[in-house]
């Protein structure tokens, strides 16, 4: 489905080099391609619905899934806030590598690894450490999404 609307895509995205000088050809291509993507859109949102409505979540195997990697899910997290500190972003990500290396290759967790680091602590703070690995803080804007979604 993706993959008809990325053609019909295509299709007006060639339609308005003229779109100053219209003629039967606009006319045409567009009589096909706004009815079809339109239905298609439709569809494919029709199928999400259904599959999320229907979804069951089992809250301990989630959590249980996400720390399997041992923290390492917030590498980006510690990322931007290094960045927000001012170091350049080549160089947190290096710092933020070389935690995540040593999760991997020590089997240790990322968080240990973070708030041990001489170099990221003389930038982020135990407290800021600890609210970077909050989980929820990745759900702050869920029940928005949820209305947008409710709306269609």
């Amino acid at each position: 489905m993706g993959t008809l609307l990325r053609g019909n895509m295509l299709v007006a995205h060639e339609n308005i080099n003229l779109w100053h000088e219209r003629d039967i050809s606009h006319s045409s291509a567009e009589r096909v391609i706004l009815p079809d993507s339109t239905i298609t859109i439709v569809y494919m949102l029709r199928v999400c619905l259904k599959i999320v409505k229907d979804m069951k979540v089992n809250k301990d195997d989630m959590a249980r899934n996400i720390e399997m990697n041992r923290g390492i899910v917030y590498s980006q997290k510690i990322l931007v806030n290094l960045m927000r500190k001012g170091i350049a972003r080549m160089t947190a990500y290096d710092m933020v590598q070389s935690a995540a290396l040593n999760v991997i290759n020590n089997k240790t967790t990322f968080k240990k690894e973070i708030l041990e680091d001489k170099a990221i602590r003389k930038y982020l703070t135990e407290k800021e450490i600890e609210d970077i690995f909050e989980p929820k803080s990745y759900l702050a804007n869920v029940d928005k999404i949820y209305k947008r979604v409710e709306k269609i």
